[in-house]
């Protein structure tokens, strides 16, 4: 029954909570990820890949917004999500850091959906 009515009110409740933070961010204003990612062509290239999202509360998309990877860093230490925790695992968000979170995600859903 629970399971049954999480699922139900999933769509709601996942709106209401749950949120995708760009982990860099749509604008490189501050001089850490413009230093990080000094190449634009680069930076657009992989913006709104999926390696670049972090599954995030609400709460936190709002504390965070465009902050630097280390703060950003230290709040998905706290996430109840794994995979945002991984991202925590950096010292850095640079383009090595993208691909590897991007294929380990493809290689996630491949597995989930069998493709």
């Amino acid at each position: 029954l629970n399971a049954h009515e999480l699922w139900e009110n999933s769509e709601s409740f996942v709106e209401s909570v749950v949120s995708l933070e760009h982990v860099m961010p749509q604008t490189l204003d501050t001089t850490s990820w413009a230093e990080d990612w000094p190449d634009h062509a680069k930076s657009d290239k992989w913006l709104h890949m999926l390696g670049n999202f972090a599954v995030v509360n609400v709460k936190m998309n709002s504390k965070i917004k465009n902050g630097g990877f280390a703060s950003k860093r230290d709040e998905f230490r706290k996430s109840p999500f794994p995979l945002t925790r991984k991202i925590a695992d950096n010292v850095a968000w640079k383009e090595h850091d993208v691909i590897e979170a991007h294929n380990r995600l493809l290689a996630l859903v491949k597995g989930v959906f069998d493709l």
